[in-house]
Parts: structure tokens; C-alpha cells; sequence
């Protein structure tokens, strides 16, 4: 890839990531600056997602995963939430 693509990535991205933020905020108001210190932290956080994801990733594409247990985790996560007093 060249620089120049990988900056035309990046401006897509980066214009994804504001409108997202516009979409979900009308009123933002924020400033340039405000917006690329927030894309360059949602990209961080989506970069340690990946990285905790790829031994799982992985393994199914090994042929070593399982099927999800919808219930089971549906149980957990109401047992988490009972705990702590969330109804």
C-alpha cells in the first residue's frame, strides 16, 4: 500500500468515525482536534480488541472452536448483573 493510499484509508476511517459520533450526538460540538484525539483512542482500544480476539480467531480457524452456549452465557451474564444488584 502505498502512503498515499494508506492516508486515503485513514481519511475514510477518521470521516466514518465523526459522522458515527455526529449520528449519535446531533448537537456535538467538539473541536478538530477534540475528534482526532477520540479516533486515534477508539482506534487504540479497537487494536487491543483485536489483539485479545486473534488467539480465539485462530483457533477456529484451526478447526478448535466451539459452538456458542447462548443460554449459558445469558445465565452468566444475569448472574453478573444480580450480583451486582443490577435487576
Amino acid at each position: 500500500m502505498t502512503a498515499t493510499e494508506h492516508l486515503q484509508l485513514e481519511a475514510e476511517k477518521f470521516s466514518k468515525f465523526v459522522a458515527g459520533l455526529i449520528a449519535k450526538n446531533p448537537k456535538l460540538t467538539t473541536t478538530f482536534d477534540e475528534a482526532v484525539r477520540l479516533f486515534h483512542e477508539y482506534e487504540e482500544r479497537m487494536e487491543r480488541l483485536r489483539e485479545e480476539l486473534r488467539p480465539a480467531y485462530e483457533a477456529c480457524q484451526r478447526g478448535e472452536g466451539t459452538p456458542l452456549n447462548m443460554e449459558e452465557i445469558l445465565g452468566e451474564v444475569l448472574e453478573e448483573m444480580k450480583a451486582k444488584g443490577i435487576h
